[in-house]
């Protein structure tokens, strides 16, 4: 179904499961608040439904809920406790949740010593850009310490911005499937192209 069609089966059938689908083409589009809330209603009535829960942990880590994003995870964990994908998420939002609240930490030590003014964000700004990078530039060692190597996880990889450890994977790809070598060199420089527009 395209997205067209999507809303409008859901304009005649308000009650059909298919809004997780509808919200994961608004999250797809960059649309994040309209994913998530699509995601809260149709849990009103779906309130078990794993993909819908998977589609509003992806919305929550975009929004940087990383704690919230666990919660909703872990209904897709219980499952479907295999799934790579699933896993590949979880494990990045730890660390990620992880990493902001060392940086949390370390923020508010540095306001005890050096009080700001209570409309002042800028002491926070620094910790996200940091989190970012984390993210980003995850050095291809840990994918080493990966056992798992696909095509959905490198996609996953850069879903989540993290270009370089997508980047790694595609290597390590390459290796694996060499007859679809020059697909994966193909993706490697859309990635590298990326890296340098954020430069």
């Amino acid at each position: 179904m395209t997205t067209d069609q999507l809303e409008a089966h859901l304009t005649q059938n308000p009650h059909s499961p298919l809004f997780a689908r509808l919200a994961a083409e608004r999250l797809r589009a960059k649309r994040i608040d309209e994913a998530l809330t699509l995601c809260l209603e149709g849990m009103n009535r779906f309130p078990g439904y794993p993909t819908a829960h998977f589609v509003l942990a992806r919305c929550l880590a975009q929004k940087g809920d990383y704690e919230s994003a666990l919660e909703h995870i872990g209904v897709v964990f219980r499952s479907f406790p295999g799934n790579p994908i699933v896993v590949a998420f979880r494990n990045n939002w730890r660390e990620l949740d992880r990493l902001k609240k060392s940086q949390a930490g370390k923020s508010s030590a540095g306001q005890s010593s050096s009080p700001q003014s209570p409309g002042n964000t800028t002491a926070r700004r620094p910790a996200v850009g940091r989190e970012r990078s984390a993210a980003e530039e995850e050095p291809e060692s840990s994918i080493d310490e990966n056992p798992i190597v696909s095509v959905t996880l490198a996609e996953i990889y850069t879903t989540q911005g993290a270009y370089q450890t997508a980047i790694a994977m595609y290597r390590k790809l390459q290796l694996h499937k060499p007859q679809q070598a020059d697909q994966f060199e193909q993706k490697i420089r859309e990635l590298r192209e990326k890296l340098r527009q954020q430069t």
